[in-house]
């Protein structure tokens, strides 16, 4: 197992008790991602981006299309495409998005719908927690098995620019 760790909070601009945390590691095929940061911004703002299914494209970066198939309240079957850097291929996918509350936390977490694109599984999750005073927990745990080893530049691109650019984008997110 590779892991690589870092923490970006001066370079993001976030003011925050502790530095934002980015973790990646590869498990053979599978490429495991998690963003931990405690944030200046208010819960609901973060649950805006987070829960409009139709939008999330405009704002997570590599994400090339996406669109929704069929929609519910609370649900949405979404298709699209990432961009990935050489020698990964562009994935294709379908994933059935939903958002949920638990307690004081609101999660926005997808799967992906069997055999519907070029990866073999991806699942994931948002979660916001309202910290109070306009302050926020913010955490990612994404999963893609993306079907070939995962090369250590793409673990370097993801901890490195993939996961901060993300992190920074939901907050830019929030602000409009």
């Amino acid at each position: 197992m590779t892991g690589l760790l870092l923490g970006l909070g001066g370079l993001l601009g976030m003011a925050s008790a502790a530095e934002p945390v980015f973790v990646v590691w590869a498990d053979g095929t599978v490429l495991h991602a998690t963003i931990d940061a405690e944030v200046d911004v208010d819960a609901s703002a973060l649950r805006r981006p987070l829960a409009d299914f139709a939008q999330q494209h405009a704002w997570v970066p590599y994400m090339r299309t996406a669109g929704i198939e069929e929609q519910t309240t609370g649900a949405a079957k979404c298709v699209g495409v990432t961009n990935l850097p050489w020698p990964i291929a562009d994935r294709t996918w379908t994933i059935m998005m939903r958002n949920r509350t638990e307690g004081d936390r609101f999660i926005a977490s997808w799967d992906y719908v069997p055999d519907s694109g070029n990866l073999r599984d991806t699942s994931g999750s948002w979660s916001v927690e309202d910290l109070g005073d306009g302050r926020s927990r913010v955490q990612l745990e994404a999963m893609a098995d993306v079907g070939k080893r995962v090369p250590g530049a793409l673990l370097r691109w993801a901890e490195r620019r993939s996961l901060p650019e993300t992190l920074q984008a939901l907050l830019d997110s929030a602000d409009r």
